[in-house]
């Protein structure tokens, strides 16, 4: 099964790009199903189902206070960003990757036992994808905007990533609390 670990965007963030699809309704892009909008914390990979039960008791021991997850740009398209010459492209809400969200990234592939090149993070939401020969004929070809969208992050969650024609389908397998911040 293919599985990867993401925070959930929240319902007040879900309806803002709701507003964002009726803004650009006429782009001619695959919006990402609402409810499977997340950050990624640790890419996709395949594991056996019966390694699951012993995956989850390791996640459970993660030690990692809440914080507030920002975002500051929506932007389309992205291959600028990710260096990319790639025929699709994607359109992004993102913002700078917080010291805390780092410690939680760093926390899960210590635990994971993964090293992942610091430098090749963005912290992210695909929004929707494209081809860019489609946009080339849009009148809009290029989205830059500055937001200030704030998200609490008080969970993670574990994913199974299932293919479909109109786009991935997310399965929650388990949720992490994250501890409560505490007032000094």
């Amino acid at each position: 099964m293919r599985i990867f670990i993401a925070i959930k965007l929240s319902e007040e963030l879900r309806e803002k790009v709701a507003h964002l699809r009726k803004q650009y309704g006429d782009l001619p892009v695959r919006w990402n199903r609402p409810d499977g909008l997340h950050v990624t914390l640790v890419p996709p990979w395949e594991m056996e189902e019966s390694e699951l039960p012993s995956l989850i008791e390791r996640l459970k021991a993660l030690d990692v206070v809440s914080f507030d997850l920002f975002f500051d740009r929506l932007k389309m398209p992205i291959a600028d960003i990710i260096k990319s010459n790639r025929e699709s492209d994607m359109f992004w809400l993102y913002g700078p990757a917080s010291k805390p969200f780092l410690v939680l990234k760093d926390e899960l592939e210590h635990i994971l036992g993964l090293e992942v090149a610091r430098s090749e993070f963005q912290n992210h939401v695909t929004l929707a994808r494209f081809r860019r020969k489609d946009v080339s004929s849009s009148p809009v070809k290029r989205i830059d905007e500055q937001v200030n969208w704030r998200q609490p992050v008080r969970s993670i969650v574990l994913l199974r990533s299932r293919p479909d024609p109109a786009g991935a389908i997310y399965e929650t397998l388990a949720e992490f609390p994250l501890k409560e911040k505490t007032e000094r």
